[in-house]
């Protein structure tokens, strides 16, 4: 007769195949419920102790106590239970020992990781503080977990599984708060839940500055088994491409990423807002498309009024920014 060996919940036999997403399920149930649930174990098989020793290499020491206190309990409780054969009384003798950490889950980090996070989009750079995080297209920044084997994301998630986002920087050390400073980066988001194999960072927030030194966001796995775990299994981290965080109050100073003929004359290049602006704007020269006018018409008379002469560096850096709407500027005129 062939042997078998399973794992019941509320007094469910689950089939020999399935035995183990019902414990994964289980133990959930058990790690979350305030109240602790009557946890019943038939074992009618050794193989149900190296199973579960081999299960338990990659869970944190405190999940490990905590489910072993139910398995002791419910095995302890029940005269009828496995503690009565010899499986069930080697079982009780072990299980204690189990809660040391494993010497295997220190080797566990030279074994290839199964699965892998990675970044679906970039994140904009440079990005601004109270300005939510997004990526160039404005969208917010998403990860995928996947399967290095399969090269396709798992379909069995628990409430447990999150990814968790944090800062860090050329050195690859997490940041934190400066003294006198708000955390660096906050919001809702900074543990999502996967959906379908993807984490969306809807609500993160920069409130500091980067000093001007490029920063990359990390996100890591976190779950019942522990950070960087997914089933028992190591998760490869990721980390996104440098960015630089600056002030919001700079934002005003931003040069466009394309050019208008609309747009204010102090986004041109060598202008910004100071006395060349004024100059401007106290001739009425308020756009780019004024400067274009302007400069095609009397090119000496737009110098004057810069106080800058044609053959100065900065006077070919702001023309050449403004000769980007040049196409603009005839078509309209000649419309």
């Amino acid at each position: 007769m062939k042997r078998k060996c399973c794992l019941t919940v509320t007094g469910e036999i689950s089939p020999t195949t399935r035995r183990w997403r019902r414990f994964r399920i289980s133990w959930s149930f058990l790690s979350t419920s305030r109240q602790r649930h009557r946890l019943v174990v038939e074992i009618t098989d050794s193989c149900f102790l190296n199973e579960l020793r081999r299960r338990l290499q990659s869970r944190g020491e405190s999940s490990r106590r905590l489910f072993l206190e139910q398995v002791i309990d419910a095995l302890t409780s029940s005269s009828a239970s496995a503690s009565a054969s010899g499986t069930g009384r080697a079982v009780l003798q072990e299980l204690p020992h189990l809660t040391s950490p494993p010497r295997l889950l220190q080797d566990h980090q030279n074994i290839p990781a199964r699965y892998r996070l990675r970044f679906i989009n970039r994140v904009k750079n440079p990005s601004f503080t109270t300005d939510p995080v997004k990526d160039e297209e404005g969208n917010p920044i998403r990860v995928q977990l996947y399967d290095n084997c399969t090269k396709v994301s798992p379909d069995c998630f628990l409430p447990s599984d999150k990814v968790k986002i944090s800062v860090i920087d050329s050195n690859g050390t997490v940041l934190s708060a400066r003294k006198g400073k708000r955390p660096i980066l906050t919001g809702y988001d900074l543990n999502v839940h996967l959906k379908n194999g993807v984490g969306t960072f809807k609500n993160i927030f920069f409130n500091d500055n980067s000093s001007w030194s490029e920063l990359q966001l990390r996100v890591t796995v976190e779950s019942e088994a522990g950070e960087g775990f997914f089933e028992g299994e190591r998760v490869e981290e990721d980390v996104s491409a440098p960015f630089v965080v600056k002030d919001r109050k700079s934002k005003a100073f931003q040069k466009p990423d394309k050019l208008e003929l609309t747009h204010e004359v102090e986004k041109l290049k060598k202008i910004g807002k100071g006395v060349r602006a004024s100059r401007l704007k106290n001739k009425g020269i308020n756009t780019v498309e004024k400067f274009l006018d302007l400069y095609f018409r009397d090119q000496s008379q737009l110098c004057k009024i810069l106080d800058i002469k044609s053959d100065h560096n900065n006077w070919n850096v702001m023309v050449q920014h403004a000769m980007e709407c040049v196409d603009e500027f005839h078509a309209k005129n000649l419309a």
